[in-house]
């Protein structure tokens, strides 16, 4: 009996062991990887991210995700070939945005998301940004326009 309380006893400390390791390595990746998120209706969601934690001078790469938590299927209608930005912004100061200088097939476009799907466009700003404070507003290209922004730090 003495032996299966040791037992009970070892276990139990690995299990603590594990939720703390595991609580650390989630608070550790909300801080290698900023995320923000906005409702664009009752049933899609459009998603911010950065691919890991930025370093000044190195390519960042952004990415906006669309999903679709509905029981139908999303459709997002645009005016171009174009489907989403990214813009970088220092205090109120651009100092990066992604479809400036492109230009974009001029044709109606349709994105259908079904239900449970989601879609990810990326885009990476290469030269990467001096270190500090940031804030990068992601746009869906469709009519309204919807955005999100994240607000994020470049270390050294």
């Amino acid at each position: 009996m003495i032996w299966l309380r040791g037992i009970v006893r070892i276990a139990a400390s690995a299990a603590v062991a594990a939720l703390v390791i595991a609580a650390c390595a989630a608070r550790r990746g909300s801080q290698e990887a900023p995320i923000a998120t906005a409702r664009i209706s009752d049933d899609v969601e459009l998603t911010l991210s950065l691919a890991g934690a930025p370093r000044a001078g190195e390519p960042i790469e952004f990415r906006l995700t669309v999903s679709n938590a509905g029981a139908g299927e999303a459709v997002l209608d645009f005016a171009d070939g174009q489907r989403f930005d990214f813009e970088v912004l220092e205090g109120l100061t651009s100092v990066w945005r992604w479809a400036e200088d492109m230009f974009f097939t001029m044709m109606i476009g349709r994105e259908r998301i079904a239900s449970g799907d989601s879609i990810t466009w990326s885009a990476a700003l290469d030269e990467g940004l001096p270190a500090g404070a940031y804030r990068v507003r992601a746009t869906l290209t469709t009519a309204d326009r919807p955005t999100v922004d994240l607000e994020f730090a470049v270390g050294p």
